[in-house]
């Protein structure tokens, strides 16, 4: 029994027929493509579609004598049997449920259809017609599953029956990181009872039923769960979103907790929105190419670029933008005395707005996080008069303790992000283009084992069949796509 290697490669595959003769697949490569005892000439690869793989055929020394009655492989679909396993467990849960009709059963599976997208170029999405029922068991199952590893942020607009699903990125999540640190050093300052008080900065933590924010800042009674905790600060970060829904949450999230002191927006948007590589472009083929780059340290030593990193640096890898910035704006809300903080309103008192890049613009919106950060202090004060009476307030409002938003900070933070989810986009991309590759190769190569190799190994002589013949068409409009 002869073996024969196939090693990376580029194929172009052509045929010819005789009258009466079996069909010729030619093999061709600017290189190699088949290897044997025998050695092959180089030769152009007018198509140029590269395999990442290594197979070994073996040729066997028995003839095929009935190839139609043999089985041959068919792509793997381990992307689609997941989504296959999580769409008819949902529905396995979901059918028995009197209240869900079989259109509102349509839409449930449209959005888990996109949470379970592997590789997703959009992080957020918008459903309509949700129900109150279906957004219950939909909440459920995802909390439940584990077949979803990225649990997606759900917000439910119950008056128009609306669900946001996000997805967020390291880039989404970049800017309440620097935030988070920045009222941590703030509460820190503050010479408060811990035996008796937590504050708690939590990131990803619902608000209210169906609201689940970037960030919350909440003070808890330690010594009495019966008190009440209060919830202070809400932050959101939108990453390509439009400001019509952002807005929306942040209404509802007033709503559901009109005591609410300080709201943040952060609005990031791309300047080359992201979309995968296409299908033989020069970055599909050279990183498919590749085996999988294991590490991000791999991916971005394949940049040309050779600037310092920055935010209007982006991400280029074998001419693909990968991930870049266009702008960073906020935009801030705090309470007046005695009303809920309102998202409409254009005074200046109570909002305002600022910009890191393009240009850093932050003084105003800066200066209304630190008027609500020392709201929040006074409201951590009465807060601990009522647990203590007797409390010393004069140490809990000292003016020296002082508020800072590190803007710098958040600069680097958006910086290194920027590769993270470059890496992030490229492994999902790897890992589903891949995969599509690996698949028609088997084909590929089950044809191989159905012919016989000739001396030098120039020629695969097939006899004819309509199983090779489908093989065939379907590797051969796979190449050229």
């Amino acid at each position: 029994m002869s073996t024969t290697v196939v090693k990376p490669f580029s194929t172009s595959l052509s045929t010819r027929r005789g009258n009466n003769k079996p069909r010729v697949i030619q093999l061709e490569d600017k290189h190699h493509y088949l290897r044997s005892t025998s050695s092959l000439k180089a030769r152009e690869d007018p198509v140029g579609c590269t395999f990442a793989t290594q197979h070994t055929i073996k040729a066997s020394d028995t003839p095929i004598t009935n190839p139609n009655k043999r089985t041959f492989p068919t792509p793997s679909t381990s992307e689609s049997d997941g989504l296959d396993y999580i769409l008819n467990k949902f529905s396995q849960t979901a059918l028995p449920n009197p209240n869900i009709s079989t259109s509102s059963h349509s839409i449930c599976r449209k959005v888990l259809k996109f949470i379970a997208k592997p590789n997703r170029e959009t992080e957020y999405a918008q459903f309509f017609s949700v129900g109150q029922v279906e957004y219950d068991e939909l909440e459920h199952f995802i909390e439940e599953t584990s077949q979803i590893n990225l649990k997606p942020r759900l917000t439910y607009i119950a008056e128009d029956n609306t669900l946001l699903v996000e997805m967020p990125s390291a880039l989404h999540e970049a800017p309440f990181a620097a935030l988070h640190s920045d009222f941590s050093d703030f509460f820190k300052c503050i010479p408060y009872n811990e035996w008796a008080i937590t504050i708690n900065i939590q990131n990803n933590i619902r608000i209210s039923r169906g609201i689940i924010p970037d960030q919350r800042i909440s003070f808890h009674n330690v010594l009495n769960r019966k008190q009440s905790s209060t919830i202070v600060m809400s932050g959101e970060s939108a990453f390509s979103q439009d400001d019509f829904s952002l807005f929306e949450k942040l209404t509802k999230t007033v709503q559901a907790n009109p005591y609410l002191l300080l709201i943040i927006a952060a609005l990031l948007e791309e300047e080359f929105p992201f979309h995968s590589p296409e299908k033989s472009s020069p970055a599909w083929q050279e990183l498919l190419s590749r085996p999988f780059l294991e590490t991000s340290d791999d991916f971005i030593a394949l940049m040309q670029d050779e600037s310092p990193p920055a935010l209007d640096v982006p991400v280029v890898v074998f001419g693909h933008t990968w991930c870049s910035l266009g702008s960073v704006e906020f935009k801030v809300w705090v309470r007046g005395d005695d009303q809920p903080i309102d998202i409409k309103t254009n005074d200046d008192n109570l909002t305002a707005e600022g910009t890191i890049y393009p240009e850093e613009d932050m003084d105003v919106a800066v200066a209304m996080i630190e008027r609500g950060a020392r709201a929040m202090q006074q409201r951590l004060i009465t807060f601990a008069r009522d647990i203590e009476p007797d409390i010393d307030i004069d140490l809990l409002q000292d003016p020296a303790i002082t508020f800072q938003v590190n803007l710098e900070q958040m600069v680097k933070k958006l910086v290194s992000v920027m590769t993270e989810t470059t890496y992030e986009r490229y492994s999902a991309w790897y890992n589903s283009a891949s995969k599509g590759v690996e698949e028609y190769m088997s084909l590929f190569v089950y044809c191989m084992e159905l012919g016989a190799v000739d001396g030098d190994a120039s020629q695969v002589i097939y006899t004819e069949s309509p199983i090779i013949s489908e093989i065939l068409g379907a590797i051969f409009v796979h190449c050229i796509q």
